[in-house]
């Protein structure tokens, strides 16, 4: 399988390792082709193919799924049932390969992270590695070059986090699975309208905290996403004017600890839901006022 075309996915998962994947693809000399920005064209393809209870985020992963089929042998999809012990991903990671294969057959190839049945994140580079042709040991030093790679881009991502920390700008923290705050057809006009007000901002999937501190918001939550979002809040929270929460409808885990957040954190917080309308007036408005509350909370301040 080495004389293939791999396609990958911009969409979910592939947020989070898209620094991994890419590096440990082409340390291996395997060509790839990744699908382009989420647009209205994409969302329309993902929701004839899902039923409509499905989420915003799973329908652009599937339209995404859409534009790779004829540019590629073979597409990755990530299946992440657990990517931590004692720990669970939303239920959507488990299913994802089946649906995916099921719905293209013969074209998926599954990257498969489990902790729970004992494939870290390690072994499951390995085994895509050996599907695609390789040795083991070629894909265990291949893995180890780009694991450190991707946690040098990582840290990298975090210090320039920190140095926006360190100006005077009014800042705010953008909270939100990386596949909702890093795509710019859901979350793109939100950063816009904060640059325009000259609002400094930070994303929630870049940080390098591992502390218990977050069980101050809660100490119940069990899926993994959630906690991470729950570290980089307690990480950031005292060093913003506010935070803006970004979900897409209707993610359930989303829906039960945003509210914790909004309960447990004494900032300015805003609860922004994106559904397939994705109205940028509305968000506008909304975004706006926001901005208007921090600014009067440092009036009253003052």
């Amino acid at each position: 399988m080495k004389d293939i075309k791999i396609g990958l996915v911009n969409g979910l998962l592939y947020h989070d390792y898209k620094f991994l994947i890419d590096s440990f693809l082409d340390e291996l000399k395997v060509p790839y082709v990744i699908s382009g920005k989420t647009n209205k064209k994409i969302l329309e393809n993902g929701k004839n193919i899902l039923v409509d209870e499905s989420c915003l985020s799973m329908k652009i992963f599937f339209g995404h799924i859409l534009e790779l089929v004829n540019k590629c042998d073979y597409i990755l999809v990530i299946r992440c049932p657990c990517l931590r012990k004692k720990e669970m991903m939303c239920t959507n990671f488990y299913a994802l390969y089946d649906l995916a294969n099921n719905l293209f057959p013969n074209k998926i190839i599954e990257l498969n992270i489990d902790q729970k049945n004992k494939i870290d994140l390690k072994k499951s580079f390995m085994m895509l590695g050996k599907k695609l042709g390789f040795s083991k040991k070629i894909c265990s030093q291949t893995f180890d070059i780009s694991y450190s790679n991707y946690l040098h881009q990582l840290e990298l991502k975090h210090q320039q986090q920190l140095e926006i920390l360190r100006n005077d700008n009014k800042k705010v923290l953008l909270v939100g699975h990386s596949y909702n705050i890093l795509d710019d057809y859901i979350s793109g006009s939100i950063k816009d309208i904060l640059k325009d007000n000259n609002i400094d901002y930070i994303l929630s999937n870049y940080f390098n905290e591992d502390s218990q501190r977050y069980k101050k918001i809660s100490k119940d939550v069990y899926w993994s996403k959630s906690i991470d979002i729950l570290k980089a809040i307690t990480e950031y929270k005292d060093d913003v004017d506010g935070i803006i929460l970004i979900s897409a409808f209707p993610c359930g885990p989303d829906s039960l600890v945003n509210e914790m957040i909004l309960r447990k954190i004494k900032l300015p917080i805003l609860n922004l839901i994106i559904d397939e309308a994705n109205d940028n007036g509305g968000i506008m408005t909304r975004v706006e006022s926001f901005i208007d509350i921090i600014n009067m909370k440092e009036e009253i301040h003052d």
